[in-house]
């Protein structure tokens, strides 16, 4: 089983009151229903902020847009990351991936650029019931799939999906390419008013 995180963009009318509301409008179209990785369906179940309820800072997984900082964001970002690699490293120089994130022989800098150099991205962006990612997440962290390559068998650039309710788009990007676009792909066109809500969710 897998958890990510989404960022929802919503409307700067959205009241702060009605935030769970519109987050759950714009999530339901990908509730797996009880189908596990059933077409067009990204969840089996989901909460705002969870394990990233800190997302925005301290006990913030939800703000306007105009109240980030992406600048400041990301030279905090990359001082905790650094903090973080020299600290692990220094207990064992070898590194082990999958206990500590950090690869073999993985150097500072390309740890730093595996995490985008600290610029904001996330598991996936939703707006206006589209669902971006940069690939289908699968169980334990692997990715799986997506509806294109199941109905064709071949892998495209990017895959898209459409039914009445709702579209989807996977990028099908390596890590560090789908997180350095994030931000001019995602944030920046936003209204400086929209919400940005981080939601965990789970497959």
């Amino acid at each position: 089983m897998s958890h990510a995180v989404v960022l929802v963009a919503l409307d700067a009318g959205v009241a702060s009151s009605d935030i769970e509301q519109a987050v759950a409008h714009q999530m339901s179209p990908y509730d797996e229903n009880e189908e596990w990785f059933r077409d067009g369906s990204r969840w089996d179940w989901y909460v705002i902020g969870g394990r990233w309820s800190h997302f925005f800072g301290e006990d913030t997984a939800i703000v306007r847009a105009h109240a980030l900082n992406l600048e400041a964001r990301a030279k905090e970002r990359v001082q905790s990351l650094t903090a973080y690699y020299t600290e692990t490293m220094a207990k064992d120089p070898k590194g082990h991936s999958l206990i500590t994130g950090i690869g073999p022989g993985e150097t500072l800098e390309q740890y730093l650029a595996s995490h985008g150099n600290g610029r904001l991205s996330a598991g996936a962006f939703l707006r206006e019931r589209h669902w971006h990612e940069g690939g289908r997440m699968g169980w334990f962290g692997m990715k799986m799939a997506t509806e294109c390559e199941m109905a064709t068998g071949t892998v495209p650039r990017r895959c898209h999906s459409q039914t009445v309710d709702a579209h989807l788009t996977t990028w099908n990007e390596e890590d560090v390419a789908w997180t350095a676009n994030f931000e001019k792909r995602f944030i920046e066109p936003l209204s400086p008013d929209s919400w940005l809500v981080a939601v965990d969710y789970h497959v």
